[in-house]
């Protein structure tokens, strides 16, 4: 199975590879983007592409960014609450019941007793 997984691999990272080297070649071809008053030098097609695709990816990280972060600092609040939560129901099983107090002898909580003079 693990070299099944390997074989795999490399045959996914072949793949891209010979799919970036195709599109690289295919789309060589050197344009000159006119953007209002700003004018690029000659540059590929692919390039272009991938500077485009670069910029929208870093626009919607940047987007997502705040979301993502609220998101985890509320799972870290509801974290510690539930951390203390436990806690206290750890303390609460190490007293002793009601109906025990009593039956334990020489305890300070227990009712006291008549002495006999």
């Amino acid at each position: 199975m693990r070299i099944l997984r390997h074989l795999l691999a490399v045959l996914v990272f072949a793949a891209l590879f010979a799919g970036a080297w195709q599109f690289t070649h295919r789309n060589g071809t050197e344009v000159s983007i006119d953007f209002f008053f700003w004018t690029t030098p000659p540059i590929a097609i692919w390039a272009a592409l991938l500077f485009a695709w670069g910029i929208g990816a870093v626009c919607t990280l940047s987007l997502l960014v705040l979301p993502i972060a609220r998101s985890s600092l509320a799972a870290r609040r509801y974290r510690k609450a539930l951390a203390g939560l436990e806690s206290e129901i750890h303390q609460l099983r190490n007293l002793p019941l009601a109906g025990s107090v009593e039956d334990a002898p020489g305890d300070a909580l227990a009712a006291p007793t008549e002495r006999s003079a």
